[in-house]
Order: C-alpha cells, then sequence, then structure tokens
C-alpha cells in the first residue's frame, strides 16, 4: 500500500486556515503528487493507492462543502492513476461515497461521477471511493446538517479580500449529489479501521476491509456502524 498525504490548503479554495496559502507552491505539490501516484501505479510491489488530506471533494453537510479547486486540481490525478480511496476531515461527520470516476457531464461544479451503486463489496478497479472521517471529539458536530434533499454545496470561488471575520467569502453552488454513498446521520463521533487481505499468489485478488466505529456517548462504548470492503487484482499479476 502506498499512502500520499497532502496539505492540500495549497489547492483549495476555502479560506479556513489562520493564513490563506492557495497557491503557495505555485504547482510542485501537485508535480509531487503526479510522480508518487505514476510511481506507485508502475510498481508491482504497490497495490493499493490512498490519499490523506484534510478538505473534501465530497460532502452533502450544509458545513464546509465540496471545494472545487481540489476537484480542478485533483480530480484529474485521482483518475488518471486510479486512487482507491481518499480519506478527509474538514466536516466533522462521516460519510463515504460512491465509486466515482470522471465528471457528470455537462456539471459546472465537476461533481464526481458514480460509476458503481455497490456499497457493500467495491471493485476499486472501476473509481474511487471518498471518506470523510470528521467525527473524532470535536465538539462542532455536522452530522445534524446533512442535506435532505438529495443535494450538496460546493464551493466555487471566494472574494479577493477578507470579509469582517477575517477570511474570504465562499461563494457556493448547489449541486444534485449524485456520488453519495453512505451517511451516519444519528451518530457524531466515529472512526474507521482497516485491514487488507494480500491474496495468495501473484494476479490474485486483494480485499481491504472497512470498519467504522461509533464512539458512543456519554461513555465512549464502541457499536459497529457499517462494514465493507474494496477489492482490485494485484499490481504483481500484470504483464510487461
Amino acid at each position: 500500500m502506498r499512502v500520499i498525504v497532502l496539505q492540500n490548503d495549497d489547492n483549495c479554495l476555502q479560506d479556513g486556515g489562520d493564513i490563506y496559502i492557495s497557491g503557495y507552491s505555485g504547482g510542485r505539490q501537485l508535480a509531487f503528487l503526479e510522480k508518487e501516484l505514476k510511481a506507485a501505479r508502475a510498481s508491482k510491489d504497490v497495490d493499493w493507492v490512498v490519499v490523506a488530506m484534510h478538505q473534501v471533494m465530497v460532502s452533502s453537510s450544509d458545513a464546509n462543502g465540496a471545494d472545487l479547486g481540489l476537484r480542478e486540481k485533483y480530480g484529474p490525478l485521482f483518475d488518471r492513476y486510479g486512487v482507491d480511496l481518499v480519506l478527509c476531515g474538514h466536516e466533522h461527520n462521516y460519510e463515504r461515497s460512491l465509486a466515482v470516476r470522471g465528471v457528470v457531464n455537462g456539471s459546472e461544479t465537476l461533481t464526481p461521477n458514480p460509476v458503481s451503486r455497490a456499497t457493500d463489496d467495491i471493485d476499486a478497479d472501476l473509481g474511487t471511493v471518498h471518506m470523510i472521517l470528521g467525527g473524532g471529539g470535536v465538539s462542532g458536530t455536522t452530522n445534524q446538517k446533512f442535506f435532505n434533499d438529495g443535494t450538496g454545496k460546493v464551493i466555487t470561488a471566494v472574494s479577493a479580500t477578507a470579509g469582517s471575520n477575517g477570511k474570504r467569502t465562499s461563494t457556493y453552488v448547489q449541486e444534485k449529489a449524485v456520488w453519495v454513498g453512505v451517511r451516519d446521520v444519528e451518530h457524531p463521533y466515529g472512526f474507521a479501521a482497516f485491514t487488507v487481505d494480500p491474496g495468495r499468489h501473484p494476479g490474485d485478488t486483494t480485499r481491504m476491509h472497512v470498519t467504522y466505529y461509533n464512539v458512543n456517548k456519554p461513555n465512549g462504548d464502541l457499536s459497529v456502524f457499517e462494514t465493507f470492503s474494496l477489492h482490485r487484482k494485484r499490481s504483481d499479476g500484470h504483464a510487461g
């Protein structure tokens, strides 16, 4: 497994940090990301490619929202190199997408295009699953803010200067959240555990098993919210 961790304030539009640093690397982060993804997918020793970052490309919560800057910059690379899983925070709730690849035709928000309706056993060769794991103990939870009309909101621009709160004001566009897979509306807190079955021989199927646990109030007792898996063929079975 190759895990790539990104500080994506460089490529998101939203002004959410202490200092607005969108574009600070001058494209160097994207060049690094493509280099790492290309090397991972060319390696017969790497089956799974996972990206971890803070801000999100998908969200159906009326909190921060998805970010068009990330969709523009990262989306084509995730598609080109077949990223299996994207792990994010930012929204203080749990949500995961269907497997997505490309964008919905004609979408001004570059809405990720669902390529499968499967939610329990997902073919990772088809597309990327995005997981929002933002319920790690924060006080300002957002599980109660999910849109219930099948939509989400996307940050498409920010103001040139800061507003009265010291932050650039976001412009939002509503979209049909056709990529939604599973959401935890009821529970604010939780975490995910991952295990990988590598398979038994070159070219065999490898599986990633995921369990999402709720951490229940008031004493922190655990319960299982859901389990699912992703599968793909091992890279060492490819010719060449």
